[in-house]
């Protein structure tokens, strides 16, 4: 049944491990030889290893060091594009052969920032362990900007993150949250629902800076429906800084999602809808490339995309 194309196929099997192979994607990725090791879990000899093997087996070089990065060469190139869509369907094909009856274990990191890991990830999670007590979840409280850093270079497993989900493979969009106006109780908005974007124009806002691109939006509808200047700015390093910010100065406006000024304790009176432009900040999961196949990181991406409170 076909035996001449099957042993042609063994044969150039061979010559080709797919560790080596994902070892050369990662040192592709990542542009080292260290950070690829970490994702791989292997020392840097072991790694420089797997790669030169390959390179052996495709009598070429693939790669070119230099003392500040790693670079392909045409060849790399070449075998980068063809290499790394064939992982992903194998990855994804591989994964649909967990047994429906097969209890996840293991450990799984998940790495969030610490407002989302403390008001959402850790309740989520206090359900997942009384459904799969098998498993370990490792949460990694983490800065915004290190959180898909950690999923890239495989140091996660699956991450939370406020973030739009589009354009990266894996990602799921849970859902998203209005960016609403935080007015002090003697602010003349306070108690009403809503309020038309030039009313911002003349605010200096405290503003977090995971916002910045929420900012942005809401300076240029500001300047839009004024024609002058938007409001200024006052960037905080955290929630927490802006949430004693909030309560200690009173003649200041903050913007912050509506969930989360409720969940810590704001009135909602002094919670104001900005009118004229829809100020959203989105929560999404990642999943790092090199985790689909295992069943305890399948088990815990599905419990959050239902546990999870942003639908």
């Amino acid at each position: 049944m076909g035996g001449g194309v099957d042993g042609h196929r063994r044969q150039a099997l061979e010559h080709f491990k797919l560790a080596e192979i994902e070892a050369f994607v990662a040192v592709a990725e990542l542009g080292s030889f260290t950070a690829a090791a970490k994702r791989l879990h292997l020392t840097q000899p072991a790694t420089t290893s797997r790669i030169q093997r390959l390179e052996a087996a495709v009598r070429t070089q693939l790669l070119t060091r230099n003392t500040r990065r790693v670079e392909l060469t045409a060849a790399g190139e070449r075998l980068l594009a063809g290499v790394d869509p064939l992982l992903d369907q194998l990855d994804r094909f591989l994964g649909g052969f967990v047994q429906d009856g097969e209890e996840p274990a293991g450990s799984v990191m998940l790495a969030s920032t610490p407002h989302l890991a403390t008001s959402f990830l850790h309740p989520a999670l206090q359900t997942f362990h009384a459904r799969y007590p098998a498993v370990e979840v490792v949460v990694s409280d983490l800065e915004y900007d290190d959180v898909l850093a950690a999923v890239d270079d495989g140091e996660a497993d699956l991450a939370l993150l406020t973030a739009r989900a589009a354009g990266r493979p894996g990602a799921i969009e849970l859902g998203s949250d209005e960016v609403v106006l935080v007015v002090p109780v003697a602010h003349e908005l306070h108690g009403a629902d809503r309020a038309g974007v030039a009313a911002v124009a003349g605010l200096e806002l405290l503003v977090i800076r995971p916002y910045q691109a929420v900012f942005d939006q809401l300076s240029a509808g500001a300047r839009a429906a004024t024609g002058g200047p938007g409001p200024g700015v006052r960037w905080i390093g955290s929630l927490t800084t802006l949430l004693g910010l909030i309560d200690s100065e009173a003649s200041r406006t903050a913007l912050m999602t509506r969930r989360a000024a409720l969940r810590h304790g704001i009135a909602a009176d002094r919670l104001v809808s900005v009118v004229g432009v829809d100020l959203r900040r989105y929560y999404s999961l990642f999943q790092s490339r090199y985790s689909a196949r295992r069943s305890a990181v399948v088990a815990l991406r599905e419990h959050l995309e239902s546990a999870l409170p942003f639908r």
